[in-house]
């Protein structure tokens, strides 16, 4: 587990990562993501805003003009939870 220190560095550039992803700077989300991952390269947050920065970046993932975009069905569940006494693995269910 990630020291107190290293944590809220942790949080921060998530923090970041999710105003860009707010404002469609992939770019920016990707570089924080990165930065994300060389302190804990297992980081689910970091993994998720990676895989919708990499296919939003993606020309063949383009939404046509004009076209709704779809909904959205990945919803990252918390790395860490409780002040970062617990952290999740792996997603189980939900219900």
């Amino acid at each position: 587990m990630a020291s107190e220190r290293i944590q809220r560095q942790i949080d921060r550039l998530l923090d970041e990562a999710e105003q860009a992803s707010d404002v469609e700077d992939w770019e920016t989300v990707q570089d924080r993501v990165r930065r994300v991952l060389t302190f804990y390269s297992e980081n689910v947050d970091s993994l998720a805003y990676a895989a919708v920065a990499e296919r939003s970046l993606d020309d063949s993932f383009a939404i046509p003009s004009g076209s709704e975009a779809p909904p959205s069905t990945l919803e990252p569940f918390p790395s860490s939870f409780a002040s970062g006494r617990y952290e999740g693995k792996r997603f189980i269910g939900e219900g």
